[in-house]
């Protein structure tokens, strides 16, 4: 069907409009102070132990929240788990968070992030906000206990990597989303908190606290459901829908020329040597790379672990030569000074404190591949790690 630009740019002019005065409404509930959250405060938004692990386990248990075991019963109905009502008996259910599970092998030990058992059966949980997989982690987890019931919780439902199944199938593995699952838990356990006020409003900032992580804090907009509903715009809507991709893949090639252009001249001693891509979209780990000259080992680079280009991390990687970073030369140094304090063989890598940088696949993150503020981001944090690098040989 032949689909007249116009009417295409018309209803982008519409949908605008609305968008606007949705802004304006969400002002309000900024200067209102609903936007205002304990954990982002504290800095805990992507910890995965100290926060996200932790008040999961913490509403599992029946302990101290007063609600007794009815958050967890709601928890072993999440749809996506495809558990029987009987799998857990919860008057006896225990819940505990990095459980050692001795020394770690190629098959065997680790840590586990939730463990959640009865004494007969369990609930693995290997929960990943923007850590990435360990070598054969959820094989391990399974070698621990066969018949536990192993569930990988991510922002968004990603499958596991091959490397950290081994031999297990992916099938043998229930895919959890904080967006799709744990946000709708959450919601429930409001209800079921109705009359615990201070156990509900800490529930009600944590999903806040996801929504941002998931870009799903908008609510639907009624009036552009509407407007994109009629019979006369819906077929500019798909074809705004179908070419959405194509464009974000476009800003971000436009974005990677623009940085390449601007560095010579704003910050020569780094270069970008990441090549323009057909499609940004559909893989994981793609990533910006930028070489210093002078540093001989090591690199800046920036890694997207999930498809979309969410999941961010920043940090320092290991160029092709060298064996391990953490035996490089002041790597560890510099990785400190920017904060940067995750580790593996490959690379010390953090994550950006604006919220738009964590997931790219969004209007706020798109406009800066746009208008320029994106290539500036870059720049800022390029020079600044130049600047923490003097005196240190990498």
């Amino acid at each position: 069907m032949e689909i007249d630009v116009k009417d295409i740019s018309h209803l982008l002019k519409l949908v605008s409009s609305y968008e606007f005065k949705r802004m304006d409404i969400e002002k309000v509930y900024e200067e209102s102070g609903i936007r205002y959250n304990i954990f982002d405060v504290l800095k805990l938004s992507t910890s995965e132990v100290r926060l996200h692990s932790s008040i999961i386990a913490s509403l599992l248990c029946s302990d101290n929240h007063g609600a007794k075991n009815a958050f967890l019963k709601e928890f072993l109905r999440i749809p996506s788990l495809r558990l029987d009502d009987s799998f857990l008996d919860c008057s006896k259910a225990s819940v505990e968070v990095e459980k050692y599970i001795g020394p770690r092998t190629e098959t065997t030990g680790g840590r586990i992030d939730l463990f959640l058992s009865d004494g007969n059966n369990s609930l693995i949980i290997e929960n990943k906000i923007y850590a990435y997989d360990q070598e054969k982690q959820l094989l391990r987890y399974h070698n621990f206990e066969h018949k536990g019931v192993l569930i990988y919780l991510t922002l968004y439902g990603e499958e596991p990597s091959k490397g950290s199944i081994g031999e297990l199938n992916v099938e043998d593995i229930r895919c959890l989303s904080y967006k799709d699952d744990i946000i709708p838990w959450l919601s429930r356990c409001t209800q079921l908190a109705a009359n615990l006020p201070y156990v509900r409003e800490t529930i009600n900032q944590y999903i806040n606290t996801l929504k941002q992580l998931t870009n799903s804090y908008m609510t639907a907009n009624n009036d552009v459901i509407k407007l994109i509903g009629q019979l006369d715009n819906i077929s500019a809507a798909f074809a705004v829908r179908n070419n959405l991709d194509a464009a974000v893949n476009n800003a971000m090639n436009d974005f990677l020329d623009k940085l390449k252009k601007k560095l010579p001249n704003d910050l020569p001693i780094f270069k970008c040597i990441t090549e323009e891509q057909g499609d940004w979209l559909s893989h994981r780990d793609m990533s910006l790379q930028f070489e210093h000259n002078d540093w001989k080992d090591i690199e800046l680079a920036v890694s997207f672990d999930g498809t979309y280009l969410s999941s961010m991390a920043i940090g320092l990687l290991k160029k092709s030569h060298c064996e391990d970073i953490r035996k490089v030369d002041g790597a560890e140094e510099l990785a400190k000074r920017l904060d940067y304090i995750k580790s593996n063989d490959s690379w010390f890598w953090g994550y950006p404190n604006e919220p738009c940088l964590y997931n790219w696949y969004n209007a706020e993150s798109v406009q800066m591949l746009l208008d320029g503020k994106m290539v500036n981001w870059f720049i800022d944090t390029l020079r600044i790690a130049n600047e923490q690098s003097k005196g240190l040989t990498l």
